[in-house]
């Protein structure tokens, strides 16, 4: 025969027996499902700087003369890159890394109409050729402003350093700049 205490009735065991089980069940068929594998990292990139991005090793600025009577605007884009530091050209000539890019983002109506990328210099890597920017490059783009549009324009700069003295590349990075 079943014994019942004063401080336990059935009813309170089966609530906690429930309560248990809900828990035990949670942590096996109910848990999170296991993070997506990421794509291999090649070793010269994960080794490279101990979790520097190219950010790191390249300062991105820009500046913008006053828009005409249409609403363009001349952006000039400044890479200066550390010693040592390259950036690919756009375009690269290789198929390998990321070329630097200028993109418009935030208000619509807002878009380039053309982009000047300097040619950069040509670099020669065991068999592979590919242009790159050293030391320091200047990129003009022409925004086309929404009408009536006074504010900000907003850039992406889209990087990625490297470095011939110590054989590497850093992951590449976006810089987002404000434009007045």
């Amino acid at each position: 025969m079943f014994h019942q205490s004063k401080s336990r009735s059935p009813r309170g065991w089966a609530a906690a027996t429930v309560l248990v089980l809900t828990w035990a069940l949670a942590g096996t068929a109910w848990s999170d499902p296991p993070a997506p594998k990421s794509l291999p990292v090649p070793d010269s990139v994960a080794q490279a700087g101990k979790g520097k991005r190219s950010d790191t090793v390249v300062k991105v600025t820009a500046t913008g003369e006053k828009p005409d009577a249409q609403g363009k605007q001349l952006v000039t884009v400044t890479l200066q890159m550390d010693k040592d530091w390259h950036t690919y050209a756009n375009p690269p000539g290789t198929e390998f890394g990321v070329a630097t890019t200028v993109q418009v983002t935030g208000k619509p109506g807002t878009r380039l109409l053309q982009v000047n990328y300097p040619p950069g210099r040509l670099a020669k890597e065991d068999s592979e050729e590919y242009r790159v920017y050293e030391d320091q490059a200047v990129i003009k783009a022409v925004v086309q402003r929404a009408a009536g549009d006074n504010g900000p324009i907003e850039l992406d700069v889209k990087i990625q350093a490297c470095s011939f003295k110590e054989k590497t590349c850093l992951p590449p990075a976006t810089v987002k700049l404000m434009v007045p």
